[in-house]
C-alpha cells in the first residue's frame, strides 16, 4: 500500500514536519517502493486523505513513514488498522522477573485487552512451542534448567492477531523441586482419587493450611535486630513469597483435594496466585481480608476452595464473610430467639456490658472473619456447611479466642438448619492446643467458668498497657455451652493420630490447627500422617528450605454416607 505519511526535512535546526505526500512522486514512478501499492492522490492531497482513502480500500496493509535522517532516509513500516486487537496489560504472580518456576507446578499468564475476544497464549521452552493456546503451563522434568516464554496474540472474528502479538520471558530458570519431607510421607495422598469406595460410599478430601503470609514473614526480615526476628534461622531466598507460595500451591494439588481452606493468605497471593492457578485447575473459590479497617495495614485473610467436578457452582453472595464484631451485634440482639437455646450468649452479652476494654478489644481491635458457604454436590444434591476461619493469637487470650468460637458455631448452627440440617466442616488455624478452652468447648460442648487456664486473663488482659484503664476485676468468668440443637464435632485427626505439632518456630511448637467434621463424616475418616518433631528439628524450626511454611498441612479423607 501507498501513500507514506511524513517527509520530514532540516530547516534551521528544527525538526518539521511536511504534510503533503508530493515528495515521494519520484521515488514511486521509479519504482523504488517494491511490495506497496499505490493509491491515487493528487498535489494537493494531505495525509490525512491517504490514510482515509487506505482504510476504505484496504484490508491489512502497512502505512511506511519515511524519516530522513542525517540526509539518509529511513522508512518505518506501522500498522493500518482501525481499532486493532491490543493487550493492555500481562501479569503474572511476581512477575516475570521474580517468579520461581517449579517443575509440575502451574504457571498463570493473565492479560486484559481492546478489541479483543480472545487472546491466544502459546508457551515456548528454550524456544520451543510446548503448548500452543492456554493461559498455564506445568514445565515437566524436561524442562529444568530451561528458560520459558510466553507469546500473546490478541484476536477476534476476522481478524487473527497479525502484528498485535506480545512476548515475555520468565528470568528464571525451571528448578527441579525441593525435597519435601511432609509429600514424602503422603506418598499414598497423591495418587490418582477414586469418587467412590467398593461400598458405594462418597468420599470427600478437606485440606486445611496456614500459609505464611508474606506481611509477617517480610516484615519479621525487615526487622534490624536479629534477636527479634522470628524466623532468623530461614535464608532470605528461602522465606521470599516468589518461592514458598509456589511450593505451597504445588502440594495442595498434589492431594487432589476436593476442599482446601487457607489461612493467613496475603490479598495479592490470592489475586495474583492462588486465585488464576485454583480456577484454571477446576476450583471456585473466594477471599476474606481481615482487618477493622482500610487503613489497620491489614494485607492477609482466609481462602476458601472447592472443586468444581464435584461441588455445584456457588453464587457470589452465597460466599459468605462474617467479622465477629458483627457476629456480637446480631447475636446480642434481645429480639433473636436463639437466647432461649443459646444461654452462653446471653451471658457473653451480659458480660461485654460490663467489661468496656474487652467490648472495645473484640469490636474496634481484632478483625478476625469466619468463612461459610453452602456447597452442593453435583452427583445427588446433598449438602455441607463449610466454616473457615483463624483465631487471635495471643497467648493470655483464650477467653476471647472461646468467645469468638462460641459465635462461629452458632453461624454454623444457623446455616445447617437453613441447609436441610446438612452436616458441617470446620477447619483453620484456632491458635489453640488439643487441650485448650476453645477445643474443651468444641469436642466436650461445655466449657465450665472454673477452667483457670481459659479464664486467668479476664480481668487483666489489655490490648496496649494501660489501655484498660481500671482493671475489671468485679467480672466474672461465664459457663459456654452449646445446646442440643447444635451438631456433636469431632476432629478429623482422632487421638491416636493428633499431630505431634502443626506449627512450629524456633521459640513455639504447639498443634493449632484443625479439621472438625459433625458425625455425619464421624465413622471411616482417614487422615494424612504429620511429621515428627524430631524430623524437622534437624531444620532448626519452619520455614526453611523444604517447609514453605510455619504450620504443616493437614488432610482428612471423609467418607459421605
Amino acid at each position: 500500500m501507498q501513500p507514506r505519511e511524513r517527509g520530514v526535512k532540516r530547516s534551521a535546526g528544527k525538526r518539521v514536519l511536511r504534510s503533503d505526500l508530493t515528495h515521494l512522486s519520484p521515488k514511486l514512478a521509479d519504482g523504488e517502493l517494491e511490495g506497496y501499492k499505490p493509491i491515487g492522490y493528487t498535489e494537493n492531497s494531505t495525509i490525512a486523505d491517504a490514510i482515509h482513502r487506505a482504510k476504505r480500500h484496504s484490508g491489512r496493509h502497512v502505512l511506511s513513514i519515511p524519516i530522513n535522517i542525517e540526509a539518509k532516509t529511513v522508512w518505518v513500516p506501522l500498522m493500518l488498522d482501525s481499532c486493532p486487537p491490543t493487550i493492555t496489560s500481562v501479569s503474572t504472580f511476581g512477575s516475570f522477573q521474580h517468579t520461581h518456576i517449579f517443575e509440575r507446578t502451574p504457571i498463570v499468564v493473565n492479560c486484559t485487552c481492546l478489541y479483543a475476544t480472545h487472546v491466544r497464549i502459546s508457551w515456548f521452552v528454550d524456544g520451543n512451542e510446548v503448548c500452543p493456546d492456554s493461559s498455564w503451563y506445568a514445565p515437566t522434568a524436561s524442562d529444568i534448567g530451561k528458560r520459558v516464554a510466553v507469546v500473546l496474540v490478541p484476536m477476534r472474528p476476522g481478524h487473527d492477531g497479525w502484528g498485535c502479538a506480545e512476548a515475555y520471558e520468565f528470568q528464571r530458570f525451571v528448578e527441579p523441586l525441593p525435597e519435601m519431607p511432609v509429600m514424602s510421607l503422603r506418598e499414598g495422598w497423591k495418587v490418582q482419587r477414586r469418587c467412590n469406595d467398593d461400598d458405594g460410599a462418597s468420599n470427600l478430601r478437606v485440606v486445611t493450611y496456614n500459609i505464611l503470609a508474606d506481611q509477617n514473614a517480610s516484615r519479621d526480615v525487615e526487622k534490624q535486630n536479629e534477636s527479634e526476628r522470628i524466623y532468623s534461622h530461614c535464608e532470605l531466598k528461602h522465606i521470599i513469597k516468589w518461592r514458598r507460595h509456589a511450593l505451597i500451591v504445588h502440594e495442595l494439588l498434589d492431594y487432589q483435594p476436593d476442599i482446601i481452606c487457607l489461612q493467613e493468605v496475603d490479598a495479592d497471593v490470592f489475586r495474583d496466585l492462588l486465585h488464576p492457578v485454583m480456577n484454571v485447575m477446576g476450583y471456585q473459590g473466594y477471599y476474606s481480608q481481615k482487618g477493622v479497617g482500610v487503613g489497620d495495614g491489614v494485607r492477609e485473610g482466609c481462602a476458601l476452595f472447592w472443586a468444581l467436578d464435584v461441588f455445584e457452582n456457588v453464587r457470589v453472595p452465597d460466599m459468605q464473610t462474617h467479622t465477629f464484631r458483627e457476629m456480637i451485634e446480631a447475636f446480642s440482639c434481645e429480639e433473636r430467639m436463639h437466647k432461649n437455646q443459646w444461654k452462653s450468649l446471653r451471658d457473653m452479652s451480659d458480660l461485654l456490658q460490663k467489661h468496656d476494654h474487652l467490648r472495645h478489644v473484640l469490636f474496634n481491635k481484632l478483625g478476625h472473619v469466619l468463612q461459610t458457604v453452602v456447597l452442593t454436590k453435583r452427583c445427588d444434591g446433598e449438602q455441607v456447611v463449610v466454616g473457615n476461619t483463624h483465631l487471635f493469637y495471643h497467648p493470655h487470650a483464650s477467653h476471647i479466642r472461646c468467645l469468638k468460637m462460641l459465635m462461629a458455631c452458632r453461624q454454623l448452627e444457623i446455616q445447617h438448619m437453613e441447609n436441610q440440617f446438612c452436616p458441617i466442616i470446620l477447619c483453620g488455624d484456632f491458635n489453640s492446643h488439643p487441650d485448650s478452652g476453645v477445643m474443651k468447648l468444641l469436642l466436650n460442648r461445655y466449657l465450665d467458668s472454673g477452667n483457670g487456664r481459659t479464664w486467668k486473663h479476664l480481668c487483666t488482659y489489655e490490648w496496649e498497657e494501660g489501655a484498660a484503664g481500671n482493671l475489671h476485676h468485679d467480672v466474672e468468668a461465664i459457663d459456654l455451652e452449646f445446646p442440643p440443637s447444635f451438631p456433636k464435632f469431632a476432629s478429623g485427626y482422632n487421638d491416636e493420630e493428633c499431630p505431634e505439632f502443626t506449627h512450629l518456630i524456633e521459640a513455639f511448637v504447639c498443634t493449632l490447627d484443625y479439621i472438625l467434621v459433625t458425625e455425619n463424616f464421624a465413622d471411616n475418616m482417614s487422615s494424612a500422617p504429620t511429621p515428627t518433631l524430631d524430623s524437622v528439628k534437624k531444620y532448626i524450626a519452619m520455614p526453611n528450605e523444604n517447609f514453605p511454611s510455619d504450620h504443616i498441612s493437614l488432610a482428612c479423607d471423609l467418607s459421605w454416607r
